[in-house]
Protein backbone atom coordinates (compact mmCIF):
# COMPACT_ATOMS: atom_id res chain seq x y z
CA UNK A 1 0.00 0.00 0.00
CA UNK A 2 1.55 3.47 -0.86
CA UNK A 3 -0.35 6.09 0.99
CA UNK A 4 -0.33 9.82 2.23
CA UNK A 5 -0.63 9.66 6.06
CA UNK A 6 -0.92 12.32 8.78
CA UNK A 7 0.17 12.05 12.53
CA UNK A 8 -0.12 14.70 15.07
CA UNK A 9 2.20 14.87 17.49
CA UNK A 10 2.27 15.86 21.15
CA UNK A 11 4.50 17.97 23.25
CA UNK A 12 7.37 15.84 23.49
CA UNK A 13 7.15 13.87 19.85
CA UNK A 14 6.90 18.02 18.56
CA UNK A 15 9.89 18.71 20.18
CA UNK A 16 11.44 15.25 18.93
CA UNK A 17 10.43 16.23 15.62
CA UNK A 18 11.73 19.42 15.08
CA UNK A 19 15.05 18.75 16.11
CA UNK A 20 15.34 16.14 12.92
CA UNK A 21 16.80 17.01 9.68
CA UNK A 22 15.48 15.81 6.12
CA UNK A 23 17.16 12.39 5.68
CA UNK A 24 18.30 11.35 9.02
CA UNK A 25 17.07 7.98 10.58
CA UNK A 26 14.90 7.31 12.87
CA UNK A 27 12.30 4.64 14.83
CA UNK A 28 9.92 4.62 17.68
CA UNK A 29 11.30 2.57 19.88
CA UNK A 30 9.48 -0.53 20.05
CA UNK A 31 6.11 0.66 20.29
CA UNK A 32 2.87 0.53 17.80
CA UNK A 33 2.72 4.23 15.86
CA UNK A 34 -0.90 5.32 14.33
CA UNK A 35 -1.59 7.80 12.22
CA UNK A 36 -4.67 8.76 9.94
CA UNK A 37 -5.43 9.45 6.47
CA UNK A 38 -7.25 12.64 7.41
CA UNK A 39 -5.08 15.68 8.40
CA UNK A 40 -8.12 17.01 10.75
CA UNK A 41 -8.16 13.71 12.60
CA UNK A 42 -3.95 14.69 12.92
CA UNK A 43 -4.93 17.89 13.96
CA UNK A 44 -6.49 16.71 16.57
CA UNK A 45 -4.49 14.67 18.35
CA UNK A 46 -1.66 17.35 18.06
CA UNK A 47 -3.62 19.58 19.84
CA UNK A 48 -4.97 17.77 22.43
CA UNK A 49 -0.95 16.82 23.33
CA UNK A 50 -0.61 19.96 23.39
CA UNK A 51 2.25 19.73 20.49
CA UNK A 52 2.75 22.04 17.48
CA UNK A 53 4.19 19.33 14.31
CA UNK A 54 1.91 17.26 12.11
CA UNK A 55 4.05 14.17 10.37
CA UNK A 56 3.39 13.95 6.39
CA UNK A 57 4.03 9.91 5.53
CA UNK A 58 4.82 8.58 2.74
CA UNK A 59 4.11 4.80 3.58
CA UNK A 60 4.46 1.53 1.99
CA UNK A 61 4.42 -0.40 5.19
CA UNK A 62 1.61 0.92 6.91
CA UNK A 63 -1.93 -1.48 7.57
CA UNK A 64 -5.18 0.06 7.45
CA UNK A 65 -7.06 -1.17 10.70
CA UNK A 66 -10.61 0.17 9.25
CA UNK A 67 -10.87 -3.27 7.94
CA UNK A 68 -10.97 -3.99 11.55
CA UNK A 69 -12.58 -1.20 13.54
CA UNK A 70 -14.36 1.16 11.28
CA UNK A 71 -15.25 3.46 13.80
CA UNK A 72 -11.43 4.25 13.44
CA UNK A 73 -9.73 6.10 10.38
CA UNK A 74 -6.32 5.01 11.39
CA UNK A 75 -3.63 3.44 10.10
CA UNK A 76 -0.68 1.31 11.61
CA UNK A 77 3.09 0.77 11.89
CA UNK A 78 4.74 -2.18 13.25
CA UNK A 79 7.53 -1.21 16.00
CA UNK A 80 9.98 -1.39 13.67
CA UNK A 81 9.08 0.34 11.25
CA UNK A 82 11.32 3.03 10.08
CA UNK A 83 10.00 4.78 7.26
CA UNK A 84 8.02 7.98 8.56
CA UNK A 85 10.24 10.83 7.89
CA UNK A 86 9.21 14.12 8.60
CA UNK A 87 8.33 16.34 5.20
Amino acid sequence: MNKLLYRGAGEKESIFAKALKEGDDFDFSGRFTSSSDEFSEANLFRRGGKGDVIWEIQSKTCVDITKINSSEAEFLFKPDRADMPPT
